[in-house]
């Protein structure tokens, strides 16, 4: 019987790892095109954060590593006093790991974000996390509704106001639907009539006429 190999990092590992992953990207591209690339106390803490998942002891040995692999020169002066608090915070067991903060950190905008291809672990700083899985979310609907054949929300009544153009008030213009029996969601040019359990669909009047008059023509 084999045993199983353990694993080579461990989840903190990889979390630092990916993190690492990221910074290095977004400060590299950042350089690459000429823009700002932020507060270097901001990288510096970012980067103390990699160390603190990644390595045994938090130290300016193994921060100034990890700012080699990222590509980022950062002076001691702004390194250490950066190191000696990370490393303090984590041996008293007061270290918390914080997306949204490593995002204002580095100053991560949501642009950024979708270009690079940042997942998880650094939120954007100008773009808050409920904020951009509502947007996700409604995504996603829209996709659902598309796939199901439905419309788009900016084709809806609530959208269109079909109302202000028969000259009605909304209230009246959905009164008139519902006596005529149609329901409140129905295509403009399909009406749908409630019969017992089941619905029957019948093409609105002007369509049927033009079916009618074609057919006598053909007669």
């Amino acid at each position: 019987m084999s045993r199983s190999t353990p694993p080579r990092y461990t989840p903190d590992e990889i979390m630092g790892l990916e993190l690492r992953k990221y910074l290095t990207r977004i400060y590299r591209a950042r350089k690459r095109e000429g823009l700002a690339i932020g507060g270097l106390d901001g990288w510096a803490r970012a980067i103390c954060y990699v160390s603190a998942r990644v390595d045994t002891a938090v130290n300016l040995r193994s921060v100034t590593r990890h700012c080699l692999r990222v590509g980022i020169d950062i002076p001691d002066t702004i390194l250490e006093p950066v190191v000696r608090e990370v490393a303090a915070a984590r041996a008293a067991g007061a270290l918390t790991f914080s997306s949204a903060l490593v995002g204002e950190m580095i100053q991560l905008t949501a642009a950024e974000r979708e270009e690079h291809e940042v997942r998880r672990l650094i939120d954007a700083c100008d773009q808050p996390a409920d904020d951009r899985r509502r947007a996700t979310a409604r995504e996603r609907s829209a996709k659902r509704r598309a796939d199901r054949g439905g419309k788009p929300r900016s084709a809806s009544f609530q959208a269109t106001k079909p109302w202000i153009a028969e000259g009605k008030t909304r209230t009246a213009w959905f009164e008139e639907r519902r006596r005529l029996g149609l329901t409140r969601h129905s295509h403009p040019d399909i009406f749908i009539r409630k019969k017992g359990d089941r619905d029957e669909t019948v093409q609105n009047t002007s369509d049927r006429d033009e079916t009618v008059q074609d057919n006598e023509v053909v007669e």
